[in-house]
C-alpha cells in the first residue's frame, strides 16, 4: 500500500461553512487571507478561479469543487478578464434569492482531525 493511500484511510477531516450564498455582477471571493485549507463548490452558475501569483485562470461551473489543502493566493471571480485589484469584495445574497446571471457558492474550511490528516494535506499538490 502506498503512503498516500494509507494516510487517506487514516484521515478524519471535519468541515465548516465559511459562506453560502449568491454573488451578482462583478465580484471576487477568496479564503486565502485566512491561511486555512478550504473548499469551494459551485452550486449554480459559473465563475473563474484566478491564481494571483500566476497567469492561470480556470473556468468553474455548476457541480465543480476546488480544494486547497494549503494556503495559496487565489480568487474566485465573476469573469475571466476580471482584474482582482479593481473589483471590490461584495456581500453575498441569500441562497434562497436567485437573481439573473448570479453564481451560487458554498465555501468552507477543512479541519484535519489527526496527525495523519495534517501530513496528507502537506503531501498533496
Amino acid at each position: 500500500m502506498y503512503i498516500k493511500e494509507w494516510l487517506a484511510n487514516q484521515t478524519h477531516v471535519a468541515t465548516s461553512v465559511f459562506h453560502l450564498g449568491r454573488y451578482c455582477d462583478d465580484w471576487k471571493a477568496s479564503t486565502y487571507p485566512t491561511g486555512m485549507p478550504s473548499f469551494h463548490l459551485v452550486l449554480e452558475g459559473q465563475c473563474w478561479l484566478r491564481f494571483t501569483d500566476r497567469n492561470t485562470v480556470v473556468n468553474l461551473s455548476e457541480g465543480d469543487i476546488v480544494f486547497f489543502f494549503f494556503n495559496m493566493p487565489f480568487y474566485l471571480v465573476s469573469s475571466p478578464e476580471a482584474n482582482t485589484e479593481n473589483i471590490p469584495k461584495k456581500s453575498m445574497y441569500s441562497i434562497s434569492e436567485p437573481k439573473d446571471g448570479d453564481t451560487a457558492l458554498l465555501c468552507g474550511f477543512l479541519h484535519p482531525k489527526t496527525i495523519q490528516g495534517e501530513i496528507l494535506f502537506a503531501l498533496l499538490p
